[in-house]
């Protein structure tokens, strides 16, 4: 019998309470505890591949991070003559693009004409106006042997959403796939 005067007197039947309680939950969740364990056992083998084909993919260019600005980096020469769609946006250029069969057609090319840089300069008399973007993607349709180029204005704030559709599965992925079979193991070896 506990003294009721005691606030400490029926401490040990809550703490032998607690216990019970600690141990009901500790046998419930071990099937849990389990499938956790046996989850990163499966999957640390998958993510090990997946960070040796990233180093891989890295060695050969694909993945690295842009060292320049879409708008500063100048492509010699030209792409292809061929059919030209004006885009509104970046927006309607994706969507024109993304709803063309990726598997005969790629996007070879793509070109960021800021008028503001440097290397743009010659192109354009004293005082005129030098504020303009433009983004185009030029793409081959080779069973109709032809090019067709998109074009949009762009503004430098579209810059993440650019190079995140460059590196997309549609653009980068469609190449990718295409080079994969001779790309081989990019270290050297077989």
């Amino acid at each position: 019998m506990t003294d009721p005067t005691n606030p400490l007197a029926g401490i040990d039947a809550v703490m032998a309470e607690i216990r019970r309680t600690q141990e009901a939950a500790d046998r419930a969740l071990a099937p849990v505890r389990e499938l956790q364990e046996e989850i990163r056992r499966t999957i640390a083998p998958i993510l090990a591949m997946a960070e040796q084909a990233s180093r891989a993919a890295a060695a050969v260019g694909f993945g690295m991070p842009a060292t320049k600005r879409l708008w500063e980096i100048d492509h010699p020469y030209y792409g292809a003559d061929g059919y030209t769609t004006h885009c509104e946006s970046f927006a309607d250029l994706r969507h024109s693009v993304d709803r063309i069969d990726e598997d005969m057609n790629h996007v070879y090319r793509w070109d960021w004409e800021d008028d503001s840089q440097p290397h743009r300069e010659d192109l354009f008399l004293e005082g005129e106006p030098r504020d303009k973007q433009k983004f185009r993607v030029f793409m081959v349709l080779p069973r109709k042997s032809t090019f067709i180029e998109f074009v949009c204005p762009v503004t430098h704030d579209d810059e993440p959403a650019v190079l995140e559709w460059l590196r997309s599965d549609r653009v980068l992925g469609a190449m990718r796939r295409m080079w994969e079979p001779v790309l081989g193991d990019p270290t050297g070896g077989a």
